[in-house]
């Protein structure tokens, strides 16, 4: 599994969570008691899983943006183009007038 900031993906993620909530602390880690030290784990994981699926809501949310402004783009040109040839004609027909 790589992990590159941002693109983490929320599988990637949701296995990580489960590796480390699999692997219970049992001992005590620098004199905090083993529940404490889960109960922060805990804490942190969800705070992290919000954050990225905020961050990936956000994202897609970006691409459906970029893809309106596309579609709005190809749209604008195409009208441009009718335009084009309507004057070319429009042109045309008046000088045979």
């Amino acid at each position: 599994m790589k992990i590159k900031g941002a693109k983490m993906k929320l599988s990637d993620f949701e296995n990580l969570i489960k590796k480390i909530t699999d692997n219970k602390f049992t001992t005590q880690i620098n004199g905090y008691n083993a529940s404490e030290v889960d109960a922060f784990i805990d804490l942190i994981t969800k705070e992290i899983y919000k954050f990225l699926t905020n961050h990936l809501e956000q994202e897609k949310k970006i691409k459906d943006l970029e893809q309106k402004i596309n579609s709005k783009t190809i749209s604008l040109f195409s009208c441009q183009e009718k335009l084009t040839v309507f004057e070319g004609i429009k042109n045309e027909q008046q000088k045979k007038q």
